[in-house]
């Protein structure tokens, strides 16, 4: 996420267009972005945002997968089944068949979209590597407009996601009448999210390095560093008395907000999800997406109002 006076920083790195549907498909619009930079103690991010990068830590030896699967259930919903060189097996589910579809075409988009969204410009969705942010946001009071990756456009999903990156703004601008969760969070801002402490000019959700390995017949990815099952991250900057930008991070302050925010917990499935599914296509044994995976659509405006969109 962004605020106004950040805008300019959005304008240099390109903007996803902004609005989704609840079509069968996103429409066609023009739009280029980059690899977002995610900050470090010395640089700040290049835009705020929610990002995820899917890096394996050195460390640790992630297992190497032999082959894969995604096994249906009869709830409807998905596993995905790997079996690594040594001969383990695990699953990782239940994605339901929005979570599957939009984590399978980050990765491997399909053919059809990547006709819809590639042009002339410079953008191709066929290299979905070189496109890893998955929204930014600029805020306007209780208000934003959000740009949203392609192939979340107009999914329950996206909308999560960018749920998500409106967080801290949300909290920030609260609307006249607030809702239950608002209140809960709010009750918690000093443990949860330490804006009020050091303020900041930008922040930027991203996951941490990680590790993917089959244990007691499950895959399980985890953060490379403590807290383990913590792998999203935040980090906020700020402009130092001296006119350069520091460096937060508050990642051991999630544990509450993750028990009580859903669209974090939606954002944290997605994110190991397409961890897992990276890996399988590193290593050639990504199956293809099953023809009966579709996607669940609704409408998420391209300028949100906080009190419509954000979860009660």
């Amino acid at each position: 996420m962004v605020s106004p006076r950040s805008l300019s920083l959005v304008a240099v790195v390109g903007l996803w267009a902004a609005i989704s549907t609840a079509h069968s498909d996103p429409p066609r619009s023009p739009g280029t972005t980059a690899v977002l930079n995610t900050g470090s103690d010395k640089r700040p991010p290049d835009v705020g945002g929610v990002q995820f990068d899917s890096r394996m830590s050195d460390k640790f030896n992630s297992d190497e997968p032999k082959a894969a699967a995604f096994k249906w259930q009869k709830s409807g919903d998905y596993r995905i089944e790997l079996t690594t060189t040594g001969g383990a097996t695990g699953e990782f589910g239940d994605l339901t068949p929005t979570e599957l579809w939009c984590a399978y075409n980050l990765v491997r988009p399909s053919k059809k979209l990547v006709q819809l969204y590639s042009n002339d410009k410079g953008f191709d969705l066929s290299k979905p590597e070189d496109y890893r942010g998955l929204v930014t946001a600029v805020t306007e009071g209780t208000a934003a407009t959000a740009t949203l990756h392609p192939v979340l456009r107009g999914t329950p999903v996206g909308q999560s996601v960018v749920q998500l990156d409106l967080l801290v703004a949300w909290m920030k601008n609260p609307p006249d009448n607030t809702s239950d969760l608002f209140n809960k969070l709010q009750s918690n801002n000093g443990a949860v999210i330490p804006w009020k402490k050091y303020g900041y000019s930008r922040l930027i959700w991203y996951d941490a390095e990680l590790s993917i390995r089959v244990a007691e017949k499950r895959v399980l990815v985890e953060a490379a560093d403590r807290p383990a099952e913590t792998v999203l991250r935040i980090r906020f900057w700020h402009g130092g008395e001296k006119g350069h930008d520091e460096f937060y991070g508050s990642h051991t302050h999630l544990a509450y907000l993750f028990e009580t925010f859903k669209p974090l917990q939606d954002a944290d499935r997605l994110c190991r999800s397409v961890a897992i599914l990276r890996r399988l296509h590193q290593y050639k044994c990504l199956p293809d997406l099953p023809s009966s995976v579709f996607p669940e659509r609704v409408l998420i405006p391209d300028k949100v109002q906080f009190a419509d969109f954000m979860p009660k």
